[in-house]
């Protein structure tokens, strides 16, 4: 199972869940069957780090980004996910005008 986390610019909010979500596979033992990223809707902020804030937090809570660096979602995502999670109503609104047509 594929899982992606979205949000506009994959600095805060989708990194964050998907070091958590990794963290309960990693727990559970669950990193062979289900694997885990975070996109972006926008190209802004491609190629960047996340936010410090966002990095801080997961610093504090023993949450590893694994290298996280902004990435804009892409339409063979749409096709290669199981569940794609918009962080919120706005992202779920640009993933529906990204999703490729008669899906």
């Amino acid at each position: 199972m594929k899982v992606i986390f979205v949000c506009l610019g994959n600095i805060c909010r989708s990194p964050m869940a998907e070091a958590m979500f990794y963290q309960l596979l990693v727990t559970n033992h669950l990193t062979d069957q289900v694997s885990v990223s975070s996109r972006a809707t926008s190209s802004e902020e491609e190629g960047n780090r996340p936010h410090p804030g966002t990095r801080q937090i997961l610093e504090e809570h023993h949450l590893d980004d694994r290298g996280h660096r902004s990435t804009p979602i892409k339409r063979q995502d749409f096709y290669d996910a199981d569940l794609i999670i918009g962080m919120d109503d706005m992202n779920m609104r640009h993933l529906r005008a990204i999703v490729p047509k008669g899906e």
